[in-house]
């Protein structure tokens, strides 16, 4: 195989957890130009991952509202040659891009209604850490499972370009830095409570 494209997750902590197993792929597709097609939001993090040759930012999904995007889906991965996609999101959608982009090969997690738009179906595990989830589903597909950690590639463009950025909001060079991020999204049942990172932030 020589092309191949990788559906991202759709959300950061989805995507990072993904990374593990992108290494897993590259190993064994060692010569090939893999590709990942990812949300706007998401695809920057790919940029920083050795093992991904490039990016495609696919635009918002198809919606019932806007008409026009069922005939466009699947455009922005049509006619570059790629042989074979693999779906990290589980979604009807995910496997529709594929099929409608004409990728003859298209893997995934099976299980209702998108198993037909594939051509290797894995059937879906559960429970487990995310990171493993996607560690199963290439291990399924003959690609050997490494390492569980996530890695970047930080340039020293971007490294200075954070520096200064801090150094701008008053940072003073030498200053331990702990980063907090208090978001989540569906709702608050994944959110800690305030005074949690308050007391946190204290300590």
């Amino acid at each position: 195989m020589q092309r191949l494209v990788i559906l991202a997750p759709n959300w950061l902590g989805d995507a990072v957890m993904a990374l593990p197993a992108i290494a897993d792929v590259r190993r064994g597709l060692d010569g090939a130009h893999i590709t990942v097609a990812a949300r706007a939001a998401v695809a920057p993090l790919f940029q920083l991952v050795p093992e991904v040759n490039d990016t495609i930012v696919l635009g918002r999904g198809a919606s019932l509202a806007r008409v026009g995007s069922w005939a466009a889906m699947g455009s922005e991965l049509r006619g570059r040659g790629f042989e074979a996609a693999l779906l990290f999101p589980n979604s009807i959608h995910a496997a529709l891009v594929a099929k409608r982009a004409g990728i003859p090969e298209r893997w995934g997690y099976g299980g209702g209604v998108r198993g037909q738009w594939l051509t290797r179906a894995v059937p879906r595990i559960r429970g487990g850490h995310q990171a493993d989830y996607y560690r199963h589903l290439v291990a399924a597909l003959g690609f050997n499972n490494g390492a569980r950690e996530p890695r970047i590639r930080v340039s020293e463009a971007t490294q200075t370009a954070a520096t200064n950025l801090l150094r701008d909001a008053g940072w003073n060079g030498s200053m331990p830095l702990v980063a907090l991020a208090p978001g989540a999204a569906y709702g608050g049942a994944k959110r800690w409570p305030p005074e949690r990172f308050g007391e946190l932030a204290a300590a």
